[in-house]
């Protein structure tokens, strides 16, 4: 965050900033992300994964990551 200039991210409820997230607080931003592979008959496996959240894309990013490989 630091890098970034950022004071704090909306990750407490009602998305009140924290200027110093837990790895606990920033884990349970990820909870409800899924990824879910679909085969139907012979046809090559279709990946499904939830769409992430502006806040999910920024964490990634911050983490030095690509949201890409993590989520639509």
């Amino acid at each position: 965050m630091a890098r970034k200039d950022l004071d704090a991210l909306p990750l407490y409820p009602e998305g009140r900033p924290c200027s110093r997230p837990t790895t606990a607080r920033v884990i349970e931003v990820f909870e409800l992300v899924q990824r879910h592979w679909l085969v139907v008959g012979d046809n090559e496996p279709q990946c499904l994964v939830t769409e992430l959240t502006t806040l999910q894309a920024q964490i990634i990013k911050l983490l030095g990551l690509s949201p890409a490989d993590y989520g639509r």
